[in-house]
């Protein structure tokens, strides 16, 4: 019997009758498998196994459990499938068959398609082992070795496209890669003459401002020469304006916003004198007056011949593109919005999809109301699972099935640790198909700041925002993001640049007083958590942030009514502090053991058993708990709560020494 051990992308272990379950696919076993196939000679010591796996072990301990991992594999896949030359292992090929080793044999007889095509994912991507920082460290050396490798491989394939004359498959292969390096000006440049000689001069000045902006954005880098030049001798060449070639940058049909903007920007003043305010007056009318404007402009397109194809076959006739005339309406209308709002950024395509039913699926997965509860949380998990299996490389779908998947985590420690690596497997597979998926970095952002990688978190929200800098919900989770960073200053100011991109989102409205909450200006909050109440489905952080404002104000019987007799730990937890402050320490301690049992039930992380040692004011007792929570990943992760800028019940601790040592830890131990 032979078996496939799958690496890239994941980790997995497939046989002839489908992928293997037990005790061979525990983590560390796999782990084992993953070294012997990644390991260039093919035989790695049985001492250096054991430093990478169980480094905390004593040798002989160490030594046992490797023996019984090796036992079961041997059990599992065969006697002869990990041999033993002299003190080394190695993995038998003629039993075990890695990916891997074939991406690397592919390479070695210079077939990169099929080297490519093997490549289907990151090295060991979402894949982790506790307590074996050796392991991680190696196992991303070898992530970033294969991720160049294949690189290589893609950019010769580029290079025999352009000289076997395809220029649309050439353009496939730099678009790809530039995702695997988008701060690359060569890659980049090579990409725009790849579209250019395809006849897409406007993509290629597109990504040429795409990629200036996002070396003037992460790295400070003003402005590119050589990029600069060839977008100026494109424009001079060219004249780049909407052309026939549309639909086949845009599969579903739908025109990008930016195609317009070289068609109707000189036409069309960022703010023109009468124009109507989209801030307020009659929004609907103003809307009604842009769509006719939109039809208008489409018509007179037409009408000059800027939206006709080539002829008909056997006909002088022309033809008009694909695209329907309104869904391009539409789309001038939102850009004829967007500039009377000043608003002249760039715009990123919310979807790219050839199928209908799938893009529809991913429009109901979106409804806002879906997280509001677990039941939606499921039902926008299975738009986004259907969207996908409609269209495999619908990387907007499979960055919305991330979101759902990090949104249905729950409480208990475990649960969220293992939704929190699918989550970001599924994203990752978004930013694989297509890296300009602005929602897919914030979402990757989300689950680094999650994992307390504040560096990578600020790294993506940047990307996500340079790619879309007007995306509300992007927007509310930076603030958030400046709250776990203990900067109230950076969330309240982001928070209100939200507010003005989406002034009648409840979410919009319940980040903003949270950020004011963080601030001190309880004041201000209340009124407008009180305008979100009858919001329904009702937000779940409403009433915590309701509640610990409250406290903040001193009116703990208001902040006891509102949390009530609620049985979730939550909402315990919060009970607990309250009875805490108030003096009613018996009660609070009922509550306490109650939580200290779901805690040794692994049912919830450390965090929640601070709370009432806070109210006690026993800081000892209280910080005990927050190291835990640290460790389990479950410090900061509750709604309205984001660790040392909270607001009660932990605001009382933020000045404390150990609680500046516990978030300086945190923040350095990914970088």
């Amino acid at each position: 019997m032979s078996f496939s051990l799958k690496l890239f992308g994941g980790a997995a272990l497939e046989g002839s009758q489908g992928p293997v379950s037990g005790p061979a696919v525990q983590r560390h076993r796999l782990a084992l498998l993953a070294l012997l196939a990644g390991t260039r000679s093919r035989s790695v010591g049985r001492e250096r196994v054991m430093a990478f796996l169980w480094p905390e072990r004593e040798s002989d301990p160490a030594r046992r459990l490797l023996n019984q991992s090796v036992h079961a594999l041997r059990h599992e896949l065969g006697a002869d499938a990990i041999l033993s030359v002299g003190e080394d292992l190695q993995l038998n090929p003629a039993i075990v068959r890695s990916d891997v080793a074939a991406f690397e044999e592919a390479l070695g007889r210079g077939d990169n398609d099929a080297a490519v095509a093997l490549y289907t994912g990151p090295f060991l991507d979402g894949f982790f082992l506790d307590d074996a920082p050796e392991f991680e460290q190696w196992a991303q050396t070898e992530r970033d070795r294969l991720a160049n490798a294949r690189a290589k491989a893609i950019e010769s394939l580029a290079e025999r496209a352009e000289r076997a004359g395809e220029s649309a498959r050439a353009t496939e292969w730099w678009r790809a890669r530039a995702a695997h390096d988008p701060y690359d000006t060569r890659v980049a440049i090579r990409l725009m003459q790849a579209m250019e000689r395809a006849g897409n001069r406007a993509g290629a000045l597109q990504h040429g401002g795409t990629h200036q902006r996002l070396l003037r954005d992460e790295l400070g880098i003003e402005r590119v020469p050589e990029v600069d030049e060839l977008v100026a001798r494109l424009r001079a060449d060219g004249q780049a304006g909407p052309r026939a070639d549309w639909h086949a940058r845009e599969p579903d049909g739908e025109v990008p916003a930016t195609s317009f903007r070289e068609v109707a920007s000189p036409a069309i003043p960022s703010r023109s004198p009468g124009a109507v305010d989209m801030a307020g007056g009659d929004a609907s009318r103003s809307r009604t007056v842009l769509a006719a404007a939109a039809i208008v402009i489409v018509a007179a397109l037409i009408a000059g011949g800027s939206l006709l194809g080539g002829p008909r076959r056997g006909t002088n006739e022309p033809t008009v593109q694909p695209a329907s005339i309104d869904a391009i309406a539409q789309a001038v209308a939102r850009e004829l919005e967007l500039r009377q709002r000043g608003d002249t950024s760039p715009r990123t395509p919310a979807h790219r999809t050839a199928n209908i039913a799938a893009y529809e699926l991913y429009l109901r997965g979106t409804d806002p109301t879906l997280t509001r509860s677990d039941s939606g949380v499921q039902r926008g998990l299975e738009y986004f699972r259907r969207a996908v299996a409609l269209d495999s490389n619908y990387a907007a779908a499979w960055a919305g099935l991330a979101r759902m998947t990090m949104r249905s985590s729950g409480n208990v420690p475990a649960v969220r640790r293992q939704t929190r690596d699918s989550a970001e497997a599924l994203v990752r597979k978004s930013l694989a198909l297509d890296d300009s998926v602005a929602e897919a970095h914030a979402i990757l952002a989300v689950l680094r700041l999650r994992a307390y990688d504040f560096a990578g978190a600020e790294r993506h929200f940047t990307r996500a925002l340079a790619l879309e800098p007007n995306h509300a919900r992007n927007r509310e989770w930076y603030a958030k993001f400046y709250l776990m960073e203990a900067r109230p200053a950076d969330a309240l100011a982001e928070a209100t640049r939200t507010l003005s991109l989406a002034p009648l989102s409840p979410t919009a409205n319940a980040e903003y007083a949270h950020a004011l909450l963080v601030n001190d200006r309880c004041a201000e909050a209340l009124p407008r958590l009180e305008s979100l109440k009858d919001v329904h489905p009702p937000l779940l952080r409403v009433g915590a942030i309701t509640a610990a404002c409250l406290m903040k104000l001193g009116r703990w019987n208001e902040a006891l009514a509102l949390i009530g007799s609620d049985n979730d730990p939550y909402s315990m937890a919060l009970r607990g502090y309250s009875l805490a402050r108030m003096g009613r320490a018996d009660q609070a301690r009922r509550i306490q053991d109650s939580l200290r049992t779901l805690w040794q039930l692994d049912s919830i992380g450390a965090y929640l058993l601070a709370f009432i040692p806070a109210g006690e004011r026993n800081r000892t007792e209280a910080f005990r708990w927050i190291e835990r929570s640290a460790d389990d990943m479950s410090l900061g992760y509750f709604p309205g709560i984001s660790l040392a800028t909270a607001g009660p019940p932990l605001d009382e601790l933020r000045d404390d020494p150990r609680m500046v040592r516990i978030l300086d830890r945190l923040r350095n131990q990914n970088r």
